[in-house]
């Protein structure tokens, strides 16, 4: 059985042999004070909710710009292997028209001496031309233009 006394915050409850005074008030009063901490907590769930999903896409967009970046760093490093390849074709490339250069240009040197000497024997020398020409005559070393003379 529940008794109220009307007009009163104060009711009593008849619990078998026992009875129990309630405090409407004081109930009422930490229903009140419950609903506001609730209120102030769910507002504090909702701004924490607003910067977690603020982050939340903020790691998405870095996580996809990081994907995006690993991906052009993958590139770069592919790119950067095949060049170092490329290096290595041209260089051995160089090297060897280096060699080949000095090889011709060594042959133009003696093309040259030879025909600086064809053209001293064929100035100075006719007579010997024929024998010259049968690579008969002994060979002059550079500066040897001078011994001929």
């Amino acid at each position: 059985m529940n008794e109220q006394n009307p007009g009163t915050d104060v009711g009593s409850t008849d619990v078998g042999t026992q009875t129990q005074q309630v405090d409407f008030s004081a109930i009422t009063s930490q229903l009140a004070d419950a609903k506001a901490a609730l209120a102030e907590k769910e507002a504090q769930y909702k701004g924490l909710q607003k910067t977690y999903n603020t982050l939340f896409e903020s790691n998405k967009a870095l996580r996809q710009e990081h994907e995006t970046l690993t991906a052009d760093s993958l590139t770069l490093k592919n790119q950067l292997e095949a060049l170092e390849g490329d290096q290595g074709t041209f260089q051995s490339q160089f090297e060897r028209l280096r060699d080949e250069n000095q090889q011709l240009e060594s042959k133009l040197g003696q093309l040259e001496g030879k025909s600086k000497r064809t053209d001293l024997i064929i100035k100075d020398y006719p007579e010997l031309l024929p024998f010259e020409a049968q690579g008969l005559l002994p060979t002059v070393e550079e500066g040897g233009e001078e011994a001929l003379k």
